[in-house]
């Protein structure tokens, strides 16, 4: 049996509601089938660095998916973004849940400017449309919690 991890965000400062963590909760139950036989497992991350350091290498490790299906909220944003690769930066002016404030700019002051992430971006895209919903390929996930998730689930890939 296959393992499909899907991760959600809670509120942030500026989101109050973040439809992340509802959507994750509800693929991880809908019946569909495409899915049978695909065991689901749907996690929330609280909004915070310290969250994603400590409870996604748990996850992998307890879990062990086959695939890793992240969602993340860009309010701005009208379509969905399909991510295809992490930056190694972080804000420096918007704190998380928790408060923090990240002092450097880099996730890994000597690592590469970029990591890819390994995802079929492309057929992800084309679902969507056909889905009737827009979608397009995004090579910057910010600089907030969901790149650092990417990058994070990057490095656990490799």
């Amino acid at each position: 049996m296959r393992t499909l991890l899907l991760t959600g965000f809670g509120p942030f400062p500026g989101a109050p509601f973040n439809p992340t963590g509802p959507l994750v909760r509800a693929l991880a139950t809908q019946r569909h089938p495409g899915l049978v036989g695909v065991r689901r497992i749907a996690h929330v991350f609280p909004t915070s660095y310290d969250a994603v350091d400590v409870e996604l290498p748990a996850l992998i490790a307890h879990e062990v998916p086959d695939i890793l299906l992240m969602f993340g909220l860009a309010a701005r944003t009208r379509h969905v973004r399909v991510e295809t690769c992490a930056r190694n930066v972080r804000s420096r002016r918007q704190h998380d849940v928790a408060g923090f404030v990240p002092t450097d700019g880099t996730i890994a002051p000597n690592g590469p400017p970029q990591l890819p992430l390994r995802v079929p971006a492309s057929r992800f895209v084309a679902a969507a449309r056909v889905a009737g919903t827009p979608a397009a390929l995004s090579h910057d996930a910010c600089s907030y919690l969901c790149n650092y998730l990417c990058w994070r689930a990057s490095e656990a890939a490799s």
